[in-house]
């Protein structure tokens, strides 16, 4: 594992020896890319073969506490820049945008707007409503 800074994009890289895939990983809206939980998952998915940008979304590496609209478009092109640094590191594999939670949302977002820019989507923990509303579906 190494910590990777490139356009923005700041985390840690873990790449195996061999890869099959590139994964673009973030964390929820309550934690960071240094979550125990995130660490877990980067490491399971490195030892099956992927490579593995575990990073910050802007609005933590910003110390923004609101996600409001304009926040979370900043957020989708963070994801998009880090798959954009992905894919120019691994340009022969499969990309994956993947995600906990509030990650995941956005990253499935960002897959809605531009289905070219990955070949999978991994969510972790997916919301089904906004926080404390089970009643309402997103």
């Amino acid at each position: 594992m190494k910590r990777f800074e490139r356009s923005g994009v700041i985390g840690w890289l873990d790449e195996p020896t061999r890869v099959s895939a590139a994964v673009s990983l973030t964390h929820g809206a309550g934690s960071n890319c240094d979550a125990p939980f995130l660490k877990a998952a980067a490491e399971a998915l490195s030892d099956a073969g992927c490579a593995v940008l575990r990073y910050d979304l802007p609005f933590r590496q910003q110390g923004v506490n609101s996600l409001t609209a304009p926040q979370q478009a900043r957020d989708r092109e963070g994801i998009v820049q880090a798959a954009s640094e992905l894919r120019q590191l691994f340009p022969d594999v499969p990309l994956v945008l993947a995600g906990h939670s509030y990650g995941g949302r956005q990253s499935s977002m960002v897959a809605a707007q531009d289905s070219s820019i990955a070949q999978a989507l991994l969510m972790l923990s997916y919301p089904l409503h906004p926080p404390r509303k089970r009643e309402r579906a997103f």
